[in-house]
């Protein structure tokens, strides 16, 4: 290393203002810059030599490896300044995130203030969050445009805002202008802005009508909301909680209004909503179980459906050899030469002696000693026979009448039934 060249770099990069000189074993690093003394092939080092250029944050090296660049990083990162109305501006070095055009930042939030420049009395303040225009004294911002100012008025009459010819004399020709909602008139020299009824216009609303000075105003009927300052619409009383508070009530929204009425399956007792016991009409076939709000039907022992029907047992085979269908039952028989065991099995007489099963010598099936076809329970007032009836010598659908013979799918074999209307 020469040491008057690196006096003279050294010299250059004070007098150039770089606030950072690095030296090294080939060269000195400046700023970005990196200055190369010898040409020789170990000036040049490779990625593992300690002795390389290198950039500080927000840059990265240059193609050739000797100088530093500006990242761009709104470019590279689109993950930077997401917030709403924020854009990202690239700095040397970094990142600003900015508000865009139109908006200003406001307790960190870009609000829009563009209106402000529209302003006819160039008065803009923030409201509710949002910038708005304001007017001088005397005027008020134009429902019709809100950038504009009007004169405003809070009596019935005011002083029109004229601007006087002194060529013209007479008060009526004078140039004049009233607010909004205000027509002028001339008295005593004067040019008046008198308000305007609109209520006496026409109908302006759907219910009612309320003039102001300048303006009007729509009033709904109770229960009913005002709809785009002039419709009229039925307001859903029942989205209130706290309508029908009383147990098992509900809401049902009318017209203008709410009625509270008892729940399916409760009926009103004095202020109380109070569970129907629908048993007692006879809704079910056999069994009637009452719920609160409701009920359920069951069928006795041996019975099946939504009309209880007689379960054939013998179908299923559940006797070893005879089997009669009884009412909500069976009875299993044996053939001579066997007795019944156990109520459904047919077992063999010892020493193939032949019985008769208690029927005095005659030959004839065992039958059990169990009562016989039980006998269904009398109708009472939870019970409500619908006419159907088993036919066992009926094997397919007909209609006689006002009977209608039909099958019980569900049922293997399946079982035809007649059905009467009543």
């Amino acid at each position: 290393m020469i040491p008057t060249t690196r006096a003279l770099l050294i010299c250059a990069a004070f007098l150039c203002g770089l606030e950072e000189v690095v030296l090294s074993q080939h060269g000195h690093c400046a700023g970005n810059l990196c200055f190369v003394l010898l040409q020789k092939p170990e000036d040049f080092p490779g990625e593992g030599d300690s002795h390389v250029c290198t950039c500080r944050q927000g840059y990265r090296l240059a193609r050739g490896r000797k100088s530093c660049v500006d990242v761009d990083e709104c470019e590279e990162r689109k993950d930077l300044c997401t917030g709403e109305n924020r854009e990202c501006m690239n700095t040397e070095g970094g990142f600003e995130c900015t508000c865009k055009d139109g908006f200003v930042e406001d307790d960190g939030v870009c609000v829009n203030n563009a209106i402000c420049e529209k302003c006819e009395h160039m008065l803009c303040k923030k409201r509710n969050g949002a910038y708005r225009c304001e007017c001088r004294e005397g005027f008020s911002v134009s429902a019709a445009d809100p950038t504009k100012c009007n004169v405003h008025c809070a009596e019935r009459d005011c002083p029109a805002d004229c601007v006087y010819d002194p060529d013209v004399e007479r008060i009526d020709l004078q140039k004049c202008y009233c607010p909004d909602g205000y027509i002028r008139h001339n008295g005593n020299d004067t040019a008046l802005c008198t308000d305007i009824n609109e209520c006496e216009m026409g109908p302006q609303c759907d219910h009612m009508c309320e003039n102001l000075f300048g303006s009007y105003r729509c009033i709904c009927h109770e229960g009913f909301e005002l709809h785009q300052n002039r419709s009229c619409v039925d307001f859903n009383d029942c989205t209130d909680q706290r309508q029908c508070p009383g147990e098992n009530f509900r809401c049902i929204n009318t017209v203008g209004g709410f009625q509270c009425v008892c729940k399916e399956g409760y009926s009103l007792s004095g202020s109380l909503c109070v569970d129907q016991d629908e048993c007692a009409s006879a809704p079910c076939e056999h069994m009637c179980d009452n719920t609160p709000g409701s009920y359920k039907c069951s069928c006795y022992d041996g019975h099946i459906g939504a009309f209880c029907i007689d379960i054939d047992e013998c179908s299923f085979f559940y006797c070893d050899q005879g089997c009669v269908n009884t009412f909500g039952s069976y009875v299993c028989s044996c053939n001579p030469g066997f007795t019944l065991v156990g109520e459904y099995r047919c077992v063999k007489d010892d020493k193939g002696t032949v019985t008769d099963g208690g029927m005095g010598g005659k030959t004839a099936a065992t039958t059990p000693d169990i009562p016989t076809t039980p006998s269904i329970p009398p109708p009472d007032p939870t019970r409500q026979p619908s006419g159907a009836v088993q036919d066992p010598a009926a094997k397919f659908a007909s209609c006689k009448g006002n009977i209608v013979t039909c099958t019980e799918s569900h049922m293997n074999p399946p079982h035809t039934l007649q059905i009467k209307h009543t």
